[in-house]
């Protein structure tokens, strides 16, 4: 037995909230204005779902993931996100007895209500695996869509740096058109993922984008914001994830995948410094034509804020300048060649 912001959770064996718990934790969640995203992890044995889990949510480093035990049953983490949010993730098993458990004891409860489903396929795995994968993934998404009709559902084609280079695209084109076409109706994003580089980053961002009901509203105060002081990009990351929640770009980069490289990059940078208690209310990049500052602040008590611009040339950086008075007092500079 804990507490969840007072309100006592109790567990049943295969770490989940027991039934009689369930309604008590969602009426305090409500009291306290705070909504719960059910997340459902699945995909067969070594996948890689406890370590994609570890790498976005519990700060691992890839290497680290290797010392990680094999889940059993169910494991149910919770986090808290942006203050108003709970994540409650669901990382089950991929032992065939699990999945058979899955099916027939624990669907009613397991299926219900769900607001994201993610599933891995190993990108390593032959033609004759994948329909096997194929076939399970089926008959799970089949479940979760009578029980969360308005499920959103992630397909991850993992360890992609299992795969040749050269490979890579036409592999994934082929396994997603099958996805898509064995998933319909439902509709369905997939994804080539590893954990060796930026790509858990995109995909989590663009899960927490199709969760977040304002985004659109962060996104106007960021051009606004944005075209007052001539930003080239500002961008909103969560704290702890570093995870990307809301962006507005006034010159679009030439690297697209620049947002989660850079959520990987200060991440590790970022933990690094807690490892030997550095303070970081701000830290700044600066590049041949660029200067970005990330943006820390007491008044910033989930996110950070990203913001790239010109050279220091023009007056409307005056917020920059300003905010210099508060910032520099804890400023790390990170030099980038």
């Amino acid at each position: 037995m804990e507490t969840l912001n007072g309100a006592a959770v109790e567990y049943t064996s295969d770490g989940e909230i027991s039934e009689q718990m369930s309604g008590t934790v969602t009426h305090s969640l409500r009291k306290l204005g705070k909504r719960k995203v059910n997340i459902l992890i699945m995909g067969r044995g070594s996948s890689g779902k406890t370590s994609m889990r570890s790498i976005i949510f519990d700060n691992y480093e890839p290497i680290d993931t290797r010392r990680l035990c094999a889940t059993n049953e169910i494991e149910t983490t919770h986090f808290p996100f942006l203050g108003h949010m709970l994540f409650n993730i669901k990382d089950c098993g991929g032992q065939d007895t699990f999945f058979n458990d899955y099916l027939s004891h624990k669907r009613r409860h397991l299926f219900h209500n769900i607001d994201v489903f993610v599933y891995l396929f190993e990108a390593k795995n032959g033609d004759e695996e994948f329909a096997k994968d194929l076939k399970q993934f089926q008959s799970l998404l089949s479940a979760i869509c009578k029980g969360s009709p308005l499920v959103n559902v992630f397909c991850l084609i993992h360890k992609m740096d299992l795969v040749k280079p050269d490979q890579r695209e036409k592999l994934f084109k082929d396994r997603e058109n099958e996805l898509i076409n064995i998933s319909k109706p439902a509709k369905i994003s997939c994804y080539m993922t590893s954990i060796w580089d930026e790509s858990l980053y995109g995909v989590w961002s663009s899960i927490v984008y199709r969760l977040m009901s304002n985004v659109h509203k962060l996104e106007n105060t960021l051009k606004l914001f944005a075209e007052e002081m001539e930003c080239d990009e500002v961008i909103l990351f969560e704290r702890a994830t570093l995870l990307v929640v809301a962006k507005y770009v006034r010159v679009p980069p030439s690297d697209e995948k620049r947002p989660q490289r850079v959520s990987k990059t200060i991440k590790n940078f970022k933990a690094k410094l807690d490892r030997n208690k550095i303070s970081h209310d701000l830290f700044e990049i600066k590049l041949s034509s660029n200067r970005i500052d990330f943006v820390q602040h007491q008044k910033l008590k989930s996110t950070f804020f990203k913001i790239i611009t010109r050279q220091l040339s023009t007056t409307k950086n005056k917020w920059l300048t300003q905010s210099d008075v508060w910032m520099r007092k804890s400023a790390t500079i990170l030099e980038i060649s």
